[in-house]
């Protein structure tokens, strides 16, 4: 097995575990109660303004308003140069993503905060840390103007950041960003698998951008 093989087999394997291990958490009564906990201080903190411009923005980055024309526009650019298989692992992650996470959210029915500032039905798993993992990590695979470990930083705190923002406006619970996070890993590690096994194929479509 191939070093890019092992990687994607174990983000999988990670990531399906980490999501079972959030399920388990968010059944056990202890548990939740310290989430609960933790994530009503986090969210106590609101009112300091730069905090909130600052989160504000992020938990609107993460969403399907800028997630879903981005994505497009990105395929749109990548069709119209002729990189089809770019374009259609845009498109094909973009509406997989959400549709797997409606239907997870559906199958498990847990509850979002008692402190959400709107109604959110479904709180488990956070829709925008799985958005962000799942399609800023393709439009980060997808460019070769950084090198890898910086674009790996520069993901890791994009993602952090949309997660904690919806913690701070009392939207989510640690637990459901958290499981989020695992389920976009796992996501985009399948759609790599699919359009991009052959690590050569890669390479060659960045040579193309």
């Amino acid at each position: 097995m191939k070093n890019d093989e092992r990687a994607v087999f174990s983000i999988i394997f990670i990531g399906i575990l980490l999501l079972n291990v959030m399920v388990k958490l968010r059944k056990n009564a202890y548990w939740m109660k310290m989430d609960r906990k933790t994530s009503s201080a986090f969210f106590s903190l609101r009112g300091i303004q730069v905090i909130d411009i600052f989160l504000r923005l992020y938990s609107i980055i993460g969403s399907g308003f800028v997630l879903i024309p981005a994505t497009l526009l990105s395929a749109c650019r990548y069709s119209q140069k002729g990189q089809r298989r770019k374009a259609l692992f845009l498109v094909v992650n973009l509406a997989g993503c959400r549709w797997v996470n409606s239907i997870l959210r559906k199958k498990w029915d847990y509850r979002a905060p008692s402190t959400k500032p709107f109604f959110i039905r479904y709180g488990f798993p956070s829709a925008h840390a799985m958005n962000a993992t799942a399609m800023y990590g393709v439009l980060v695979m997808l460019t070769k103007r950084l090198s890898r470990k910086t674009k790996m930083m520069l993901l890791s705190l994009h993602i952090g950041f949309v997660s904690l923002s919806r913690v701070y406006l009392g939207i989510h619970y640690f637990t459901d960003v958290l499981a989020g996070v695992a389920w976009g890993a796992v996501w985009l590690a399948l759609m790599k698998a699919v359009f991009y096994s052959d690590q050569r194929t890669l390479k060659k479509d960045l040579t193309c951008e």
